[in-house]
């Protein structure tokens, strides 16, 4: 049997963001009704849940395209991929939260909060090439 062709990494890459941002949206309407009487509630929600629930969704998603989204068919496992240190994944939620709470300060970023997502799928991305990387033991890339 041969193996899979990257493009079905991709195939889940977006059947994971469809359902992660469908639930989302969901969880916030439902969310919204409930904190009506309730403003900090909503404030939490705003400022800390929903960037942290679309930071997961993120991740889920570079995880699960992993590593077709590199062109490969096939690759070592995340697992072996982390190092130790990484805290099997906090590490990369964490950074990708944090891109999510610090980018608004950066002024073309505050104006276009579009563009958040990208910049958090930049960084997910960027932080398991460099531990697929360090894996294989490259020093550059050309």
């Amino acid at each position: 049997m041969l193996p899979l062709s990257p493009s079905v990494g991709m195939l889940e890459l977006m059947l994971v963001l469809v359902l992660g941002v469908s639930f989302e949206l969901w969880l916030g309407g439902w969310l919204a009704r409930l904190a009506y009487h309730h403003p900090l509630f909503a404030r939490v929600w705003h400022s800390v849940c929903a960037p942290l629930l679309r930071s997961a969704v993120i991740m889920a998603a570079v995880l699960s395209a992993y590593p077709a989204l590199f062109g490969f068919r096939a690759a070592p496992s995340l697992m072996s991929l982390m190092p130790s240190e990484a805290a099997r994944g906090g590490t990369l939620l964490g950074l990708v939260y944090l891109c999510r709470v610090v980018a608004p300060l950066v002024p073309p970023l505050r104006l276009r909060p579009g563009l958040l997502d990208a910049v958090q799928g930049m960084c997910a991305v960027a932080v398991v090439f460099a531990w697929f990387a360090d894996y294989l033991g490259a020093v550059s890339a050309s």
